[in-house]
């Protein structure tokens, strides 16, 4: 299986950039009529640079990885709305970044609503009760 996608992985320079074109549409068609192991070789051919991309935007090893599989997943899912003529790695990359700005969306506080109650924050005491605690520790006179 390895040796079959590391061919493919070079195709661009065997065959030239149409044959490539080909050998993707190829794959897509087969990867929509069902054939797991054509959306496979998509996968081990654009999951790096995927990866790449989106470590590149997100700085974050572990969330590159969870993007590079949710993209994928949606992929698979989508791949009825990829059309004969559209090219596989642009459309690859556009779900990559919505995966993007939507883990960034995620990644923003979230704004109070109205009937929240507000964020706890340690106040100083008022004046009044420093003094009448300064006032409990005064030295008794025996």
């Amino acid at each position: 299986m390895r040796i079959v996608s590391t061919a493919l992985r070079t195709a661009p320079l065997a065959f030239g950039l149409e044959q490539a074109s080909a050998v993707e549409q190829a794959l897509a068609a087969r990867a929509r009529a069902g054939d797991s192991n054509a959306f496979r070789m998509i996968f081990e051919r654009h999951a790096p640079a995927v990866r790449r991309f989106l470590y590149d935007l997100l700085r974050s090893d572990d969330a590159a990885d969870e993007g590079t599989q949710e993209t994928f997943v949606r992929a698979h899912r989508r791949l009825s709305s990829l059309r004969g003529d559209e090219k596989l790695r642009p459309w690859l990359f556009g779900i990559a970044r919505h995966v993007f700005h939507e883990t960034l969306r995620a990644r923003r506080p979230r704004p109070l609503a109205v009937n929240d109650p507000p964020p706890f924050r340690r106040q100083r005491p008022c004046s009044w009760v420093t003094r009448r605690i300064a006032s409990w520790q005064t030295p008794c006179h025996i």
